[in-house]
């Protein structure tokens, strides 16, 4: 906004009508320190990559549901990684016929969300029912479980999130080379809202088409 205002203002002074522009000199500075900001996006072949390996499990990296379904879920959806792990099996509802995951606090009393506005429905994407998510889901409810990854423990410091985030950042991309500094489990919602810019996210899924 304050780029579009100084070029408007330059224009204006250009043609006699401000006689100086306001908004010279004038920077919105970036907090430094910020996480958010040290976090890279994943290419389109790291995408393929990583769903290759939780899809087909080559080198037998993928050992328990949890790694895959809560992995894909992330990339898919662009969940933070505690509200991937605090997903309860009454969070996954329909509305006519779209399945989404309605993220919010209902339910245990140590779910957690960053904000009010993180309170929202996602769609689930198409690629998930593809790959059996609803059917996981079923199976879970008939084995009498009320969360989606009943195994994951929870964890003053990092909620439900720590022990899923863990495996993505300390065993999974360095296993499969593309753990750097700049890219972890929280990457996966850089990447979608990288992708917002060029195409929705109902479609995002195109470039995780395994080749």
């Amino acid at each position: 906004h304050l780029g579009n205002l100084h070029a408007f203002f330059k224009w204006a002074v250009a043609n006699g009508y401000a006689d100086a522009n306001v908004f010279d000199g004038m920077q919105v500075k970036a907090a430094k320190g910020s996480r958010d900001d040290r976090r890279g996006s994943f290419s389109p072949e790291q995408l393929q990559d990583m769903f290759r390996h939780l899809t087909e499990n080559p080198g037998g990296l993928v050992r328990k549901d949890v790694h895959k379904w809560g992995t894909l879920i992330a990339m898919f959806s662009g969940m933070r990684v505690n509200e991937v792990a605090q997903l309860d099996l009454a969070d996954i509802k329909q509305d006519n016929e779209v399945w989404y995951f309605d993220i919010t606090k209902v339910g245990d009393e140590r779910k957690s969300l960053k904000n009010e506005a993180s309170q929202r429905r996602l769609p689930i994407h198409r690629r998930l029912i593809e790959c059996g998510l609803l059917e996981y889901i079923v199976a879970q409810r008939e084995a009498g479980h009320t969360r989606l990854f009943p195994e994951l423990s929870y964890s003053v410091m990092n909620h439900y999130g720590r022990n899923l985030g863990r495996w993505v950042n300390e065993s999974f991309l360095p296993a499969i080379g593309i753990k750097s500094s700049v890219l972890t489990c929280h990457s996966f919602r850089h990447t979608l809202a990288k992708m917002k810019g060029q195409e929705r996210r109902a479609e995002c899924g195109s470039c995780l088409t395994p080749r």
